[in-house]
C-alpha cells in the first residue's frame, strides 16, 4: 500500500513538472507572437506614413490626421503584454536602431525583434 502511494506521488510530480514546462513554453510562444504583432504594426505605420509612431497609442486610434495613415494597426488590448503591463516603446533605440520595444512584465520571450 505504501509503495502504491509513493509511486502515485512520483507519477503526479512528473505529470505536474511536464505540465508546468508545457505551460511556460506556451506562454513564451504567445508572448513572441504578440511581440511580433506589435513590431509589424509599428513597421506598417512607418511604411504607410513615412514616420515612426510617437507612441504605441497612435497604432490603435480609429482615426488620424497623419498623411498616409491606414489604421488602426492594433486594438487597444494589443498594447498590453501577456502579463498585463504595457509594452515599453522607445524611439531611437540605445543600440542605434529606429526604436526599441521592451517587455515590462515577466519576460520569458525575446526582448528584441526576431532575426530573419
Amino acid at each position: 500500500m505504501l509503495a502504491a502511494l509513493v509511486l502515485t506521488g512520483a507519477l503526479s510530480m512528473l505529470v505536474m513538472t511536464g505540465h508546468e514546462r508545457a505551460s511556460a513554453k506556451a506562454e513564451a510562444h504567445q508572448c513572441g507572437v504578440r511581440f511580433r504583432q506589435v513590431l509589424y504594426a509599428i513597421d506598417s505605420f512607418y511604411v504607410d506614413t513615412g514616420v515612426m509612431p510617437q507612441t504605441l497609442g497612435a497604432l490603435s486610434v480609429s482615426e488620424s490626421t497623419q498623411p498616409g495613415w491606414d489604421g488602426p494597426y492594433l486594438q487597444a488590448a494589443d498594447l498590453i503584454d501577456p502579463w498585463g503591463s504595457p509594452w515599453i516603446y522607445q524611439l531611437r533605440s540605445p543600440d542605434g536602431g529606429p526604436y526599441s520595444l521592451l517587455i515590462a512584465g515577466d519576460p520569458p520571450c525575446d526582448r528584441r525583434p526576431p532575426k530573419p
